[in-house]
């Protein structure tokens, strides 16, 4: 393939990079022609306080930025509208972050729902089936929920680009549809 597709799923607690492109380097999981990245956050507490906001914002930035200088297209988790809480605003204020230094590389990016995310996979419920299906489908054992999405996200982004391609099933076909990406 060549045409690469960086898939990348924003969470509080981690950040999922996942690129179809076998030369990124040491520092990444290779797993089929793929080429994964986790960037982990441990959860601050009272005793023992995290990193500063802004120290992980900056972490992923450089870590996205380095995977989507070999992307030619990036596919972007966006905000689960339906979350409440704190969490939310802070996603929105990572997010924003990220969009804005994606602009700045000029990186085209496309928004994809986590509703979509699931219809792609035929998953109606819970995000934490996302794993298996990879497993399932593409026969890569994932042991992370944003891992697995940013993989699902990659492979939406290579459907976007050639919707009739033979690994691209009728009802991914539907889902994108419908979501309007192809």
């Amino acid at each position: 393939m060549s045409f690469h597709i960086l898939g990348i799923d924003l969470s509080l607690n981690s950040t999922g990079l996942c690129i179809h492109h076998e030369a990124v380097g040491d520092t990444f999981t290779n797993k089929k022609g793929y080429s994964f990245h986790l960037i982990d956050f441990p959860r601050p507490t009272k005793k023992k306080p995290g990193p500063a906001r802004e120290a992980k914002w900056i972490r992923i930035v450089e870590r996205i930025e380095y995977f989507a200088g070999y992307a030619d297209e990036v596919i972007l988790e966006d905000y689960a509208f339906g979350a409440i809480g704190r969490g939310k605003s802070i996603l929105c204020e990572i997010g924003g972050i990220v969009r804005f230094a994606l602009n700045k590389m000029d990186v085209h990016y496309t928004l994809v729902s986590p509703t979509t995310l699931k219809r792609f996979l035929g998953i109606v419920g819970s995000k934490s089936m996302v794993p298996k299906e990879c497993l399932k489908r593409w026969k890569i054992d994932l042991d992370s929920d944003d891992l697995a999405d940013a993989l699902v996200l990659t492979k939406i982004g290579e459907a976007i680009e050639d919707p009739n391609a033979e690994t691209v099933t009728e009802y991914q076909r539907d889902a994108l549809t419908a979501a309007s990406l192809i």
